[in-house]
């Protein structure tokens, strides 16, 4: 399974001022040596401050709604860096009325093994098919519970490769909540998925 970086981040969603993110805040804040390059997004979300940060080029998107990091790779030490970077946001801007916080895993599976095909084998797909339906996609979504934690899982299948996600929620009001369960926690929470991913479907990351 392939790790696909726009769907392994940290999201905290709350209330945002994009207007803070200038590039000499962030150095300042994040201890960077240069100022990151800011880049304007205009999406059908709104405005995104984008930049680019560390030696490794992490991602960090800003919206009215979220602050959303990405790590350069699938690396434990490349998910320390934006968890670091994701505290020192928090501490410095610790007012900020917070809703949640996100800590995904998304993988494209290019040849999805017996085990995961078979959770689109639904009792209806004949009865689909008889009454002239052709499946586009198929979303299977549970909500589980994993030692105390939410862990909304995702998997995908549209004829092709399937799309699996790991979605550990948490949710917050404040800054401090959600430093307590990101501190040292990315790096456990990516090997949970990895091995879950393992267990269930036989399947390992590239």
């Amino acid at each position: 399974m392939k790790p696909i970086r726009e769907r392994c981040t940290i999201v905290v969603a709350g209330s945002w001022n994009q207007e803070i993110f200038s590039p000499s805040w962030v150095a300042r804040v994040l201890g960077l040596t240069s100022e990151p390059p800011l880049n304007l997004i205009l999406g059908p979300n709104g405005l995104t401050f984008r930049l680019n940060f560390g030696d490794d080029a992490h991602l960090l998107d800003v919206t009215p709604h979220q602050v959303m990091l990405a790590p350069s790779e699938f690396a434990d030490a490349a998910f320390g860096s934006i968890e670091r970077a994701a505290i020192g946001i928090l501490k410095r801007l610790s007012e900020t009325p917070i809703r949640g916080l996100g800590v995904n895993f998304g993988f494209d599976v290019l040849e999805p093994p017996d085990g995961l095909k078979g959770l689109f084998r639904l009792n209806d797909g004949e009865l689909l098919t008889a009454a002239g339906a052709v499946t586009g996609s198929t979303a299977i979504v549970r909500k589980l519970w994993i030692d105390g934690r939410v862990l909304n899982l995702t998997a995908k299948h549209e004829g092709g490769p399937c799309k699996l996600d790991f979605n550990y929620h948490h949710d917050a009001n404040n800054a401090e909540d959600v430093i307590a369960q990101l501190d040292g926690r990315v790096a456990v929470l990516k090997a949970n998925a990895v091995q879950l991913a393992e267990k269930l479907y036989g399947l390992t990351a590239e």
